[in-house]
């Protein structure tokens, strides 16, 4: 409540209290990606309006990539003033 000015008192409350991150998975990524060149082609009346835009593949030697919330609540309770931080440099991960 309140990002990126967040409440403390609030946040060590809550069980799981994660920076707002719609969007910021690959595959979120990918598809925003594609959408907007879809749109752009649209508004340029081009014939091609079909887009496969791929997000990254696993990092050699994993088989994918593993998300816990946990790790992003654990991060942002003891760091809530680097909340946009955090935001910015997040992690890659897959949905």
């Amino acid at each position: 409540e309140g990002e990126p000015h967040i409440r403390h008192s609030l946040l060590q409350k809550v069980f799981i209290g994660t920076p707002h991150i719609a969007g910021y998975s690959a595959d979120g990524k990918a598809n925003a990606t594609r959408m907007s060149l879809e749109a752009l082609a649209r508004w340029m009346k081009n014939d091609v309006q079909e887009f496969h835009i791929l997000p990254p593949e696993a990092e050699t030697g994993r088989t994918g990539l593993y998300y816990d919330p946990m790790d992003d609540s654990r991060r942002l309770k003891d760091a809530p003033d680097g909340f946009e931080h955090q935001r910015g440099h997040y992690p890659l991960r897959r949905e």
